[in-house]
């Protein structure tokens, strides 16, 4: 069997393939028999089975192939950087082309944040920092910066649908909307604890990353509960008889 794919994203850091949900607009899903089928013709393409995560296999690939490890624990998020996106969109829809593509790339470094750019990443994200650990990038690399800056504008401008569905949500369901893991390891701290985490990392999820701990590993969380009440210990004031 052959999938045909379109608007596809190279990311050689990926350890496995990711296909969107855009898939479904030329294939269908039998949830059934789980076969994958052209619309066009009705031809299967192929399989979607559950192998730690939802896979899609060829029609005659092995069932046991597979890069995923048995032993390993796996979450999936896949961003695509607003700003690379509408390079694309304005590529594809053929307003300016290739050129204009190749001149967005080789052009000079954004400017520095405003006032109320850097107001606007407190209100949102806390700092600088914080907002580009949400997107992978790195406040130690000026590339990374750069593209931050880019990013940042885009949001600002044009937040796109995902802010306006859920600007009517509370703080938790959007911090769920945003990443379905940000609250996963609440249970492990009481409610003092996440108060103070949620004021300086918005959610136990983001706080456990910084520490390069895993949400779903019962012992880094206690490691992570454990840093916690060291700090709060530290930030209570001594008592004086």
């Amino acid at each position: 069997g052959y999938l045909i794919l379109r608007d596809v994203l190279y990311a050689p850091e990926a350890f496995c393939n990711i296909i969107g949900g855009p898939l479904f607009d030329d294939y269908n899903w039998d949830t059934g028999s789980r076969r994958v089928t052209a619309k066009t013709n009705g031809a299967c393409a192929g399989i979607i089975d559950l192998n730690k995560l939802y896979r899609f296999r060829l029609r005659g690939q092995c069932a046991r192939q597979t890069s995923l490890d048995s032993e390993t624990m796996y979450v999936i998020r896949a961003n695509w950087n607003p700003t690379e996106r509408a390079r694309w969109e304005s590529f594809r829809s053929g307003h300016g082309g290739a050129s204009h593509v190749n001149e967005a790339t080789a052009s000079t470094e954004s400017p520095p944040l405003t006032q109320e750019e850097k107001q606007w990443l407190k209100d949102n994200y806390r700092d600088e920092f914080h907002f580009l650990r949400m997107y992978g990038l790195s406040i130690y690399k000026e590339e990374d910066r750069d593209e931050g800056r880019r990013t940042l504008r885009a949001l600002m401008e044009d937040p796109g649908d995902e802010a306006s569905d859920t600007s009517s949500l509370d703080s938790f369901q959007r911090d769920l909307a945003n990443d379905p893991t940000s609250h996963a390891a609440d249970y492990h701290f009481s409610e003092s604890e996440l108060d103070w985490i949620k004021a300086g990392y918005g959610h136990s999820g983001h706080f456990l990353r910084c520490y390069g701990l895993k949400f779903y590993d019962d012992e880094d969380c206690k490691e992570g509960k454990a840093i916690v009440q060291a700090i709060l210990s530290d930030d209570m004031p001594e008592l004086v008889d």
